[in-house]
Protein backbone atom coordinates (compact mmCIF):
# COMPACT_ATOMS: atom_id res chain seq x y z
CA UNK A 1 0.00 0.00 0.00
CA UNK A 2 1.37 3.39 -0.99
CA UNK A 3 1.37 6.43 1.28
CA UNK A 4 -1.45 7.91 -0.83
CA UNK A 5 -3.49 4.70 -0.52
CA UNK A 6 -3.02 4.78 3.26
CA UNK A 7 -4.05 8.45 3.40
CA UNK A 8 -7.21 7.83 1.33
CA UNK A 9 -8.16 4.83 3.44
CA UNK A 10 -7.54 6.65 6.75
CA UNK A 11 -9.46 9.75 5.65
CA UNK A 12 -12.41 7.68 4.41
CA UNK A 13 -12.51 5.59 7.59
CA UNK A 14 -12.52 8.78 9.69
CA UNK A 15 -16.00 9.57 8.29
CA UNK A 16 -17.60 6.31 9.46
CA UNK A 17 -20.64 6.96 11.63
CA UNK A 18 -21.33 10.41 10.15
CA UNK A 19 -25.09 10.62 9.59
CA UNK A 20 -26.48 10.88 6.07
CA UNK A 21 -27.56 14.42 5.25
CA UNK A 22 -28.29 15.48 1.69
CA UNK A 23 -25.99 18.21 0.41
CA UNK A 24 -23.76 18.34 3.49
CA UNK A 25 -20.08 17.58 4.05
CA UNK A 26 -19.32 17.94 7.77
CA UNK A 27 -17.47 15.00 9.31
CA UNK A 28 -19.30 13.77 12.39
CA UNK A 29 -22.35 15.89 11.55
CA UNK A 30 -23.74 14.99 8.11
CA UNK A 31 -22.75 14.07 4.56
CA UNK A 32 -24.20 12.53 1.42
CA UNK A 33 -22.45 10.10 -0.89
CA UNK A 34 -20.95 12.46 -3.48
CA UNK A 35 -19.89 15.03 -0.89
CA UNK A 36 -18.18 12.25 1.09
CA UNK A 37 -16.20 11.19 -1.97
CA UNK A 38 -15.27 14.80 -2.77
CA UNK A 39 -14.27 15.58 0.84
CA UNK A 40 -11.97 12.57 1.07
CA UNK A 41 -10.36 13.20 -2.32
CA UNK A 42 -9.87 16.89 -1.50
CA UNK A 43 -8.31 16.06 1.87
CA UNK A 44 -5.64 13.91 0.20
CA UNK A 45 -5.02 16.36 -2.65
CA UNK A 46 -6.61 14.41 -5.52
CA UNK A 47 -9.42 16.88 -6.09
CA UNK A 48 -9.11 20.64 -6.03
CA UNK A 49 -11.36 22.90 -4.00
CA UNK A 50 -12.46 24.47 -7.27
CA UNK A 51 -14.11 21.20 -8.35
CA UNK A 52 -17.60 22.12 -7.29
CA UNK A 53 -20.57 19.83 -6.89
CA UNK A 54 -23.66 21.48 -8.31
CA UNK A 55 -26.77 21.50 -6.16
CA UNK A 56 -29.32 18.81 -6.91
CA UNK A 57 -32.62 17.72 -5.38
CA UNK A 58 -32.45 14.60 -3.21
CA UNK A 59 -34.90 12.68 -5.38
CA UNK A 60 -33.77 13.69 -8.90
CA UNK A 61 -33.02 10.07 -9.83
CA UNK A 62 -36.65 9.09 -9.30
CA UNK A 63 -37.96 11.50 -11.92
CA UNK A 64 -35.24 11.91 -14.54
CA UNK A 65 -33.00 9.75 -16.71
CA UNK A 66 -30.34 12.47 -16.78
CA UNK A 67 -26.98 11.04 -15.64
CA UNK A 68 -26.03 13.91 -13.32
CA UNK A 69 -23.63 11.84 -11.23
CA UNK A 70 -21.75 10.35 -14.18
CA UNK A 71 -21.70 13.70 -15.99
CA UNK A 72 -20.21 15.26 -12.87
CA UNK A 73 -17.44 12.65 -12.66
CA UNK A 74 -16.35 12.73 -16.30
CA UNK A 75 -14.39 16.03 -16.19
CA UNK A 76 -12.20 14.62 -13.38
CA UNK A 77 -12.23 10.85 -13.83
CA UNK A 78 -11.76 8.00 -16.27
CA UNK A 79 -13.73 4.78 -16.11
CA UNK A 80 -11.69 1.72 -15.11
CA UNK A 81 -12.76 -1.79 -16.01
CA UNK A 82 -10.76 -3.90 -13.56
CA UNK A 83 -7.95 -3.84 -11.02
CA UNK A 84 -9.58 -1.26 -8.80
CA UNK A 85 -7.27 0.86 -6.70
CA UNK A 86 -7.86 2.44 -3.33
CA UNK A 87 -9.61 5.75 -3.99
CA UNK A 88 -11.54 4.58 -7.06
CA UNK A 89 -15.12 5.82 -7.09
CA UNK A 90 -17.67 3.02 -7.34
CA UNK A 91 -21.00 4.09 -8.84
CA UNK A 92 -24.43 2.49 -8.42
CA UNK A 93 -27.77 2.84 -10.20
CA UNK A 94 -30.86 3.45 -8.06
CA UNK A 95 -34.03 4.89 -9.53
CA UNK A 96 -33.75 5.96 -13.16
CA UNK A 97 -30.06 6.93 -13.18
CA UNK A 98 -26.70 6.34 -11.54
CA UNK A 99 -27.27 8.02 -8.20
CA UNK A 100 -25.03 6.56 -5.50
CA UNK A 101 -21.27 6.32 -5.08
CA UNK A 102 -18.55 5.54 -2.60
CA UNK A 103 -14.82 5.02 -2.37
CA UNK A 104 -13.08 1.70 -2.81
CA UNK A 105 -10.77 1.24 0.19
CA UNK A 106 -9.24 -2.12 -0.70
CA UNK A 107 -9.93 -5.65 0.47
CA UNK A 108 -13.26 -5.71 -1.40
CA UNK A 109 -14.68 -2.86 0.74
CA UNK A 110 -16.43 0.42 -0.01
CA UNK A 111 -16.93 3.43 2.26
CA UNK A 112 -20.17 5.21 1.38
CA UNK A 113 -22.88 7.41 2.86
CA UNK A 114 -25.94 5.20 2.80
CA UNK A 115 -29.16 7.18 2.32
CA UNK A 116 -31.26 7.51 5.46
CA UNK A 117 -28.41 5.93 7.44
CA UNK A 118 -24.78 6.89 7.90
CA UNK A 119 -21.28 6.53 6.46
CA UNK A 120 -20.36 2.88 6.62
CA UNK A 121 -18.02 0.26 5.24
CA UNK A 122 -19.61 -2.57 3.26
CA UNK A 123 -18.40 -5.35 0.96
CA UNK A 124 -18.65 -4.25 -2.67
CA UNK A 125 -20.40 -7.53 -3.42
CA UNK A 126 -23.12 -7.04 -0.80
CA UNK A 127 -26.67 -7.72 -1.95
CA UNK A 128 -27.51 -4.07 -1.23
CA UNK A 129 -24.88 -2.79 -3.69
CA UNK A 130 -23.71 -5.39 -6.20
CA UNK A 131 -26.93 -5.70 -8.26
CA UNK A 132 -26.89 -1.92 -8.81
CA UNK A 133 -23.22 -1.55 -9.81
CA UNK A 134 -22.59 0.73 -12.81
CA UNK A 135 -18.82 1.10 -12.90
CA UNK A 136 -15.63 2.33 -11.31
CA UNK A 137 -14.01 5.69 -11.96
CA UNK A 138 -10.49 6.89 -11.16
CA UNK A 139 -9.55 10.52 -10.60
CA UNK A 140 -6.95 11.70 -13.10
CA UNK A 141 -3.70 12.35 -11.28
Amino acid sequence: MTALDAAIRAEALSWIGTKFHHGAALRGIGVDCIHLVAAVLRAVGLLSDSALIPSYPPDWMRHRDEERLLDGLRPYCDQVQESWQIGDILVYHYGRAASHCGLYVGDGQIIHAAARDQVRCDPVDSTMLQPHFVGAYRVRR
